[in-house]
């Protein structure tokens, strides 16, 4: 989901609080885990979910296309909701940084998202 104009400039908030899905937080910022699932040996364990154009190159054009394409299996089965959902209320459970919710939002629809946050977690956004 490409954020650009939404986040008035808050990517460094950004880029912590939306950093597990495939979200467009600015021109040379990405985030989303598909790239570390195609690149990473094992992904459980310190993936890399921020993508950077300063990084090299051939790894931002990767994490771009590795994520592009996580966005467009969500946007084709969100596609599929709204088809049959238009006006109903899409839930959510375990949302991690909630890409369903919020792209339900933006298609006229009433998004609910529920993630387990650690009572000392920080990433609380909404």
């Amino acid at each position: 989901m490409d954020l650009r104009s939404k986040l008035n400039g808050n990517i460094n908030r950004a880029e912590h609080a939306l950093n597990y899905q495939p979200f467009i937080l600015s021109d040379d910022v990405q985030t989303g885990v598909a790239y570390s699932w195609a690149r990473a040996g094992d992904c459980r364990v310190n993936p890399k979910l921020v993508q950077r154009k300063q990084d090299s190159e051939e790894e931002w054009n990767t994490a771009c296309a590795a994520n592009g394409v996580l966005r467009a299996m969500y946007e084709d089965l969100l596609d599929d909701i709204a088809t049959v959902s238009l006006g109903g209320t899409l839930l959510d459970v375990a949302c991690n940084n909630g890409y369903f919710p919020v792209d339900a939002e933006l298609r006229g629809m009433k998004g609910v998202g529920l993630e387990y946050l650690m009572p000392e977690s920080k990433d609380r956004i909404i």
